[in-house]
């Protein structure tokens, strides 16, 4: 029945935002009827209670803000989570930051607290982090070199 589905939905949504992929999927797996989940995401989207625009901006906001990646891994993670391309390139434009910049930001964060350690091992851990976060090699050079002396590892 559409009206249990419903609630289904309420009470997820209730707890934090889900893109329609998530969504759907987390109640057909409770057993609710294809069409009666397929009625109620339309509902939900004509109420505004899903859009995945919106959700992709946030999410991506907040990931910036609490753990840095480069785009094309936030893209990678997007897409993971059922967003289609074409929302993902909409968020991306809107909201992501210029990923060297982000590298820069993370690597001068980083480096502060690798103070003592040899030229080489922070330049070394500097580049894993980075490269770790899915920045491109020649992004994750140009922020090792714009937060440590050259002198030693380069």
């Amino acid at each position: 029945m559409s009206s249990d589905v419903m609630v289904a939905a309420g009470r997820l949504l209730s707890r934090r935002g889900y893109f329609e992929h998530e969504l759907r999927s987390r109640l057909l797996r409770a057993g609710h009827e294809a069409d009666a989940v397929e009625t109620a995401m339309g509902r939900l989207r004509t109420l505004e209670l899903l859009d995945d625009a919106a959700l992709a901006r946030s999410w991506i906001e907040e990931r910036t803000r609490t753990k840095p990646r480069s785009q094309q891994a936030l893209r990678r993670e997007l897409e993971d989570r059922g967003v289609g391309p074409e929302v993902v390139d909409q968020a991306l434009m809107s909201c992501a930051p210029d990923d060297v910049a982000q590298a820069r930001a993370l690597a001068t964060v980083a480096v502060s607290r690798m103070a003592g350690l040899p030229l080489e091992v922070q330049a070394r851990r500097l580049r894993g982090r980075l490269l770790g976060r899915g920045f491109e090699t020649e992004i994750v050079t140009e922020a090792v070199r714009a937060v440590l002396p050259p002198e030693g590892w380069d």
